[in-house]
């Protein structure tokens, strides 16, 4: 019998079909996660090049600039028109956050949740040359222009002989200029609420100390967004008037309406019914009267309306006056021409004058808000510690402090672009406010950390957990001894130090450790070993970059020899180190053998940059200057009331003169003239029986640069965080300048 097999149909079961399409379903998942990881990858990839070209153009930008710095750093005190390099170094350092930062999480106990921050409240300014060509520029209001054209046709400035009349008289005009203050800052986000005088504004929030508040919503301490600014101030003294004031040539001031405009701040106070006017508390909504810090925001304004570097012009008595003008390189030499420079005054610092003195002022320092709060971790709660580290009378500040909290946080926001929300705006679009974001390089900035090459740092070698150089129990250089131990003689280090596939590793300032290093380092007695049958550490190359006043940096390693905890994890305080054993080196900002106390170096105190009071630090910022000379004939008497024999130094302080312009009566301390070191004299051999060894010595100069060695290098190290993305991009620009 024959089949026909064309008659049979051939075909797939329901199951079969169903276990098909599961197949078919389980392969398009598979393949859509495929894709899907595919896809977040491309997007995570995409970010990583992004961000790392963004922060790699502005390290770029960063080394073209300081190479064509007009200054040479490497060298303090010229006077011979170069401009400035400042470097300001906040207290916290790139291992604040690791130590001081939010506990472990619970998951995880080794997991520093907040040590990806570094240190990002430095603040780096300099004078530059432009490259052929490609001139700086920036924007002016044009009546600046106008009233230069007017003097050049020897008439008087009026705005309705000119295009636009008065209302083109604010409108702003682009200009150019070889030569340019450049800044580079960090700047968090503040906290905000409606002007109820005007719905089209905002107030900053402030606290009781009146400082801007700090959105920090997670409570660690840091704030929760933080910016990097460029800001490129054009050098262009020609633009100043002759005759608008007899204080010196100077910007011409124009006022439409109510307000005068590049007229800043009454100083120190601004009580004045007129303005420029400092919004006040009631109708504005604010909860602390600003008009009392016209001395620290009053050139905020200046700042806001035009891209020129400007100073103001001095009274007679050498306080700052209503006018200001355009800077040379030459008047920025002096830090108190340069931007966000203030000299706070003498109803501030507390300390009591002479008799027969007109009062003084500080030495110029930056208009800077307080410290972040995650300082006051890691710290033990005693009631008050001895000098350096308390407060002072009329001060909020918390004693566990090495430094002060006062004027050593962030820039001021008046002083950044569009942030200025202090002051009353005619038009009432806020100070700059359509000008936001023009001077922000990078958002979501994790650090901005500035360090100087310290030649004489001392560096260790650490034996890892198991207290062992080399591997333990292994002869690791084979020289017939197990775990060799140092020699009597601590220069004689033995080869298995650092040996390879070990876990000895090299400590630094810069490293959270440093502090138990120095310590275990001190109780070795040459035996070999220390305590728990330990090796010490042993000592490595000498230089690094590091912070500026690392060893007492608050939020350093060190932070003195205070009686501080470890870290806010551990609970446990650390031995109190021998004084001895504190680094002393160019920028350590401490030395034992200082003939003031406190041991922070003579020169922190003779620049200003540094004032006691009763012993007390009031005053603390430490930063490189490349400073000047021009202190030392300016007329007036910044001095200091000093003593090596009884080793009270205030710092130096800016004695006002009469207002007519003559020094006082009676001058502070051994301080036998205004500028001694110009007049020919020994000035300070007559007043005290001593010997400064003759005129224009050390002995009879009336400031000094903060640190009194130069500058050989500096590194800069920028951090960035992409938060869609959870991705972290660092880079760094090191800048030589010389031995």
């Amino acid at each position: 019998m024959r089949v026909n097999r064309k008659s049979i149909a051939v075909g797939f079961t329901l199951v079969e079909m169903m276990v098909a399409m599961a197949i078919t379903l389980l392969l398009m998942a598979a393949l859509a996660s495929s894709f899907g990881k595919v896809g977040q990858q491309v997007r995570v990839s995409r970010a990583q090049v992004d961000l790392s070209s963004r922060v790699r153009d502005v390290t770029r930008r960063m080394r073209d600039e300081l190479s064509r710095c007009t200054a040479n750093p490497a060298a303090t005190g010229s006077d011979k028109g170069e401009g400035y390099l400042v470097y300001f170094d906040g207290p916290i350092s790139n291992i604040t956050a690791t130590l001081m930062g939010r506990a472990p999480a619970e998951d995880n106990e080794y997991t520093l949740q907040d040590s990806r921050f570094g240190d990002y409240d430095d603040y780096l300014a300099f004078t530059a040359k432009a490259p052929e060509g490609s001139p700086f520029t920036g924007k002016v209001p044009r009546f600046v222009l106008d009233a230069k054209t007017a003097e050049a046709n020897g008439v008087a400035y009026n705005a309705a002989n000119f295009p636009g009349g008065v209302a083109g008289a604010l409108d702003t005009v682009v200009i150019t200029s070889q030569y340019a203050e450049i800044i580079y800052y960090v700047s968090p986000q503040y906290q905000t609420s409606l002007d109820t005088a005007n719905n089209g504004q905002s107030i900053h929030v402030y606290d009781t100390a009146a400082q801007p508040t700090i959105v920090d919503l997670d409570g660690n301490g840091i704030p929760d967004q933080m910016k990097l600014h460029r800001r490129v101030l054009l050098i262009r003294p020609d633009l100043n008037l002759n005759g608008v004031t007899t204080l010196g040539p100077a910007l011409p001031q124009f006022t439409s309406g109510n307000y005068t405009y590049l007229q800043p701040d009454t100083w120190p106070s601004d009580a004045s019914t007129g303005l420029p006017a400092i919004k006040t508390p009631g109708g504005n909504g604010l909860n602390q009267s600003q008009a009392a810090l016209a001395w620290l925001i009053g050139m905020g304004p200046i700042h806001q309306q035009c891209d020129l570097s400007v100073g103001r012009r001095l009274l007679p008595n050498g306080a700052p006056s209503n006018f200001v003008f355009a800077n040379s390189l030459d008047d920025l030499q002096q830090p108190h021409n340069r931007f966000a420079h203030v000299r706070v005054p003498q109803t501030i610092l507390g300390i009591s004058p002479p008799n027969g003195t007109n009062g003084y002022t500080s030495m110029p320092l930056l208009a800077l808000g307080g410290v972040a709060p995650i300082l006051e971790a890691a710290t033990i709660n005693t009631p008050s510690l001895a000098p350096p580290y308390g407060g002072a009378p009329g001060f909020a500040l918390r004693t566990r402090f090495v430094t002060p909290t006062f004027l050593n946080g962030f820039l001021r926001p008046e002083f950044i672009l569009g942030q200025d929300l202090s002051h009353t705006d005619t038009f009432g679009d806020g100070w700059g406010i359509e000008r936001v974001g023009e001077d922000v390089l990078l958002t979501n900035v994790l650090s901005f950390d500035v360090k100087a090459f310290d030649p004489g740092v001392q560096t260790y070698v650490s034996p890892g957990p198991d207290g062992q150089f080399g591997v333990a129990g292994v002869d690791d250089d084979q020289n017939g001894t197990v775990d060799d131990g140092l020699s009597i003689n601590p220069a004689l280090i033995n080869e298995e130090v650092g040996f390879v596939g070990s876990d000895d590793h090299a400590v630094t300032p810069n490293d959270p450790s440093y502090y138990d290093v120095l310590w275990r380092y001190g109780q070795w007695s040459g035996s070999g070993t220390i305590a728990g049958n330990r090796q010490p550490p042993a000592p490595g190359v000498m230089g690094a970059f590091v912070d500026l006043g690392y060893a007492v940096q608050a939020g350093g390693a060190v932070r003195g020899n205070a009686g501080l905890l470890y870290d806010a994890f551990s609970g446990v305080a650390r031995p109190v180190l021998n004084p001895a054993l504190i680094p002393n080196t160019r920028f350590s900002a401490y030395n034992q053998n200082a003939r003031y106390v406190p041991q922070y170096g003579d020169n922190l105190l003779a620049s200003g940059r540094m004032i006691t009071n009763g012993g007390r630090i009031v005053l603390y910022q430490p930063a490189f200057d490349t400073f000047t000379s021009e202190y030392e004939s300016d007329g007036y008497l910044q001095w200091s009331r000093s003593d090596p024999n009884t080793g009270v130094h205030d710092g130096t302080l800016w004695w006002l003169n009469n207002n007519d312009g003559s020094p006082p009566s009676t001058l502070p301390g051994n301080a036998a003239s205004v500028d001694p070191s110009t007049n020919g004299l020994d000035d300070v051999a007559a007043s005290t029986g001593g010997n400064s060894f003759g005129s224009g010595s050390i002995g009879e100069r009336e400031t000094a640069p903060p640190f009194a060695s130069g500058l050989p290098a500096l590194n800069i190290e920028i951090r960035v965080e992409n938060t869609q993305v959870r991705e972290v991009e660092q880079s760094s620009v090191a800048k030589y300048f010389g031995d």
